[in-house]
């Protein structure tokens, strides 16, 4: 069996030292926390995320088109093989 020597003091030392709150107090910390983090965000603008919705459809567009034929040229390629 491992054993592993905790310096003498160390887990009390951790234990006392963390505050007491209750639950209230940790959810409200919480949502303070992220109300000042969301006031930091960079929102995007209409105009830029309509360009970047049209991207993304005509790029999954395209890759389905592509997927698709490729599909169907090596199932007609092994069709022919299976003959």
């Amino acid at each position: 069996m491992l054993r592993v020597r905790i310096p003498p003091g160390l887990l009390k030392q951790t234990r006392d030292t963390l505050p007491k709150e209750g639950m209230a107090n940790k959810i409200i910390g919480f949502l303070k926390e992220a109300k000042a983090e969301l006031k930091k965000v960079t929102w995007t603008t209409r105009e830029e995320l309509i360009g970047s919705t049209i991207m993304v459809l005509t790029v999954t567009a395209l890759l389905a088109v592509f997927i698709g034929s490729c599909d169907f040229a090596l199932s007609r390629l092994v069709g022919l093989l299976i003959r």
